[in-house]
């Protein structure tokens, strides 16, 4: 890959996640980074690749992703028994200026912004991640913040997704972090235009958007994959 690569690939590192300008907007285009990075994957209700789009008018039933409404930041498949490492979300056709801009939000930012009982509590392995769709089931289990040398994320909570806790601590825990992510003071905006590819650590990052402006058609093209070995 190209010298843009190389860089990209540095600020991962150090991150969590990084922006490659005018990859292009193509499914070979996202594979090719796809496939250099990372093994891909698919879900339990997803293939490798999906489309999340929005136009004037459409229909979108209960999906917020392919709403007007704002997406607030969470981990994709917090709810796989085995989340994926990797996120890529490639720019197809972008907002008008202004809306539907990317957010992160960094694990270790959270950490150093809630107090040390609280984090305590959420690196316990007592909390539940569920989604049940079309006669499908996908859980997992375990703790929403990860302990090691990197911090770690497990988390969506909103209007669509809850996370369960055994305990009223938990609970309570839960939705201190969940206050605590729509807060802008702890989400980083990320500036992307048509061909451009977000490549996010889903492990140590949240991910979300702003509200779309409802005038203008809207489409991203996404895909996950498990860490190897970078070439």
């Amino acid at each position: 890959m190209s010298a843009t690569f190389d860089q990209a690939r540095q600020e991962f590192a150090a991150t969590g996640y990084a922006v490659l300008r005018q990859a292009g907007d193509s499914v070979d285009d996202l594979m090719r980074l796809v496939n250099a990075v990372s093994t891909p994957r698919g879900g339990t209700f997803w293939p490798e690749i999906q489309m999340v789009h929005f136009e004037p008018g459409m229909a979108v039933g209960e999906s917020v992703a392919n709403s007007e409404r704002r997406l607030l930041p969470h981990s994709d498949g917090s709810f796989e028994p085995s989340p994926p490492d990797m996120l890529f979300l490639q720019y197809v056709e972008p907002d008008l200026p202004g809306f539907g801009e990317s957010r992160v939000v960094r694990a270790g930012d959270l950490a150093t912004h809630l107090p040390r009982s609280t984090v305590e509590v959420l690196r316990r392995p007592e909390f539940h991640f569920v989604r049940c769709d079309d006669g499908r089931t996908a859980l997992g289990r375990g703790p929403v913040l990860g302990i090691g040398d990197a911090p770690t994320i497990r988390f969506r909570h909103d209007e669509k997704y809850r996370i369960r806790a055994d305990t009223a601590e938990g609970a309570a825990a839960v939705e201190e972090l969940s206050d605590l992510v729509r807060q802008p003071s702890v989400q980083r905006p990320v500036a992307l235009g048509r061909g451009d590819i977000l490549w996010l650590d889903n492990r140590r990052n949240l991910h979300g958007r702003t509200a779309l402006s409802g005038q203008a058609t809207r489409t991203l093209r996404t895909a996950w994959g498990d860490e190897r070995p970078l070439a």
